[in-house]
């Protein structure tokens, strides 16, 4: 009869960190006279920030096809990447109302895997005779940097100050009586005008009695 012998073959794996800080080892084999045998899959250890997700055989993957710790069986040669996430990471936005009435929020937060994330911007409501010119970093800024009500991506942590300004534009009444005490009279006993910010003229004539 005749006798045939079942050549061994080895699998070699390649572990590339990739990512990574580092990892437990570069490369493991294993021998095999059927199709197949166990290699582990080695230790990540990601950078800080960072935490590991596993081995994929796209080196952009997301999502890991060989766990960490974990044996596998393997039929041919490959290269492994290693692949890790970024932690989560949350950003805090404080509000001051400064100079303004008041707001409809003083703080909100939002938590990313990225690098930024998005926060809406409170609402300012001012003070009467003055409008809004949104959101600084300063508090006694006269020109906003974001404007409120609006939707901001943010990267850091973060304290903002209303800024509000006196409205030049709106218009007040002022009036003033005369009485004419010793004079013969006075051209009017009341007069107006109209102040659009930087004051307004009343002029009287009176007539003296002599």
């Amino acid at each position: 009869y005749a006798v045939i012998e079942k050549t061994m073959k080895t699998v070699t794996i390649t572990f590339d960190k990739n990512t990574a800080s580092s990892i437990g080892k570069t490369t493991a084999s294993c021998n095999t006279y059927s199709d197949s045998c166990s290699i582990e899959i080695p230790s990540i250890t990601p950078n800080t920030g960072y935490s590991a997700v596993g081995f994929s055989t796209s080196k952009t993957a997301t999502v890991a096809s060989y766990n960490v710790g974990v044996s596998y069986e393997f039929s041919e040669n490959m290269t492994l990447y290693a692949i890790t996430q970024k932690d989560p990471v949350t950003f805090n936005v404080s509000f001051i109302k400064n100079t303004a009435l008041s707001i409809d929020k003083t703080s909100d937060s939002c938590t990313t895997v990225t690098d930024s994330c998005n926060i809406t911007m409170a609402t300012i409501t001012p003070n009467t005779g003055y409008k809004v010119i949104g959101w600084n970093t300063l508090k006694d800024a006269t020109t906003a940097i974001y404007t409120h009500g609006k939707v901001y991506s943010v990267n850091s942590n973060m304290i903002l100050y209303a800024i509000t300004k006196q409205d030049e534009t709106i218009t007040k009444t002022i009036s003033v009586t005369f009485d004419k005490n010793n004079a013969l009279n006075v051209g009017s006993t009341l007069l107006t005008c109209t102040d659009t910010g930087i004051g307004c003229n009343i002029i009287c004539n009176i007539k003296n009695s002599n």
